[in-house]
């Protein structure tokens, strides 16, 4: 068993086991098995590392790659909802304030939608680009310089050079945070500032079954993290500005901060019994509707996570979700379509979102829902 992958600890705890398959952040399935640890000393969980890491990353993991226009829809703090790219362009230009001629590395970018917006916004920038696959290379062509852009190995010139990183939803899934954060670090200039958003486990509950994110944060084991790597000034916010995510700005200035404590095991446990108390509900709930149609509500990871506790999907006619992004696409052979244009034989409803906020969402489509559905919540 490995150690914890911020504070090295040796003492970690299996707290969630299940069998195969896993769910990807790509609501994709891997024939493994889901296995996560937590470590007391410092609020982390984490899961096991991914077969073959590198070349998942290169060639199978294509985010947003088959359509120009993809977008995540999430919650706003005020119940909204919104598309995440927008949101965090507007969260980098007003937290991180970049001055005109100052340069900007997107890290583990992959189409870099949130950076291209804004430089859109702000064209006295210097932006720059870094990723693990040439695949994205030609969603950077036209708008970024070719010397601006570097694929799975980052320029040695590059090093000091950036007056701020940004890296979305990126450090879940690299197998030494600590490690990387502190590369990170390395490349920018004495002063400049990290900006890095991860999913946070408390907040996202999902995510701690998320295979390829090999860390699942807590706003301990996050800091922490930072703190190691020498950053100084760190600030994280916990389901704050961006909904359901941690954010932390990050300063190079020498360190002065103490221990962070771990104040979030308990809640990581909590998470984690909860989502095996799921598990054998959603089994009985598929006995109790035997045979009448349904329709899972959500085509994102939670919605995949029920469809592959549900298997054998004979009773499952769609997937039903409100962006329309997602309508040409398909999850497990059934088509996902928005709540208007739900079959009218459908019986049974499987709410597949996170439960945080599922049963606001819910009465957002009540105008396009029949009133004599029956209901299955996480």
């Amino acid at each position: 068993m490995m150690g914890c992958r911020v504070c090295r600890s040796g003492d970690i705890r299996t707290i969630y086991q299940s069998p195969a398959p896993s769910i990807t952040s790509l609501t994709t399935t891997l024939p493994t098995p889901t296995s996560v640890f937590a470590c007391p000393a410092c609020g982390h969980a984490q899961s096991n590392d991914l077969p073959e890491a590198s070349a998942f990353y290169d060639t199978a993991y294509r985010i947003s790659l088959d359509t120009e226009d993809h977008d995540q829809i999430i919650t706003d703090r005020h119940g909204q909802p919104v598309f995440r790219t927008e949101l965090q362009t507007q969260l980098v230009l007003a937290l991180l304030d970049p001055q005109p001629g100052q340069k900007i590395l997107d890290f583990g970018a992959a189409k870099a939608a949130t950076l291209k917006r804004i430089v859109a916004k702000r064209k006295d920038v210097e932006a720059f680009v870094f990723d693990v696959s040439d695949d994205y290379r030609p969603a950077w062509h036209g708008w970024l310089d070719e010397t601006h852009c570097a694929t799975y190995t980052v320029p040695p010139h590059w090093i000091g050079t950036f007056d701020a990183i940004t890296a979305h939803f990126v450090i879940e899934h690299v197998a030494d945070p600590v490690e990387t954060l502190s590369f990170l670090r390395s490349l920018l200039k004495q002063g400049g500032r990290l900006f890095v958003t991860v999913p946070s486990v408390l907040a996202n509950p999902g995510d701690l079954l998320v295979v390829d994110h090999l860390s699942h944060f807590s706003p301990a084991s996050l800091e922490r993290a930072l703190n190691l790597a020498g950053f100084g000034t760190v600030d994280v916010e916990d389901d704050g500005p961006l909904p359901a995510a941690l954010l932390a700005i990050a300063s190079n200035t020498p360190s002065t901060s103490g221990v962070v404590q771990a104040q979030n095991f308990s809640a990581i446990e909590a998470v984690a019994a909860n989502w095996s108390a799921a598990r054998s509900r959603l089994r009985r709930e598929r006995e109790a509707h035997l045979g009448r149609k349904a329709a899972i509500f959500g085509a994102g990871f939670y919605g995949t996570w029920i469809a592959s506790v549900l298997m054998p999907l004979d009773d499952v006619l769609c997937f039903v979700d409100n962006n329309p992004h997602l309508q040409s696409q398909t999850r497990f052979g059934r088509p996902v379509i928005l709540p208007r244009d739900m079959p009218d034989d459908i019986e049974v409803i499987y709410v597949g979102l996170n439960p945080s906020h599922s049963r606001q969402v819910i009465e957002r489509c009540r105008p396009h829902l029949r009133a004599d559905l029956q209901w299955v919540w996480l």
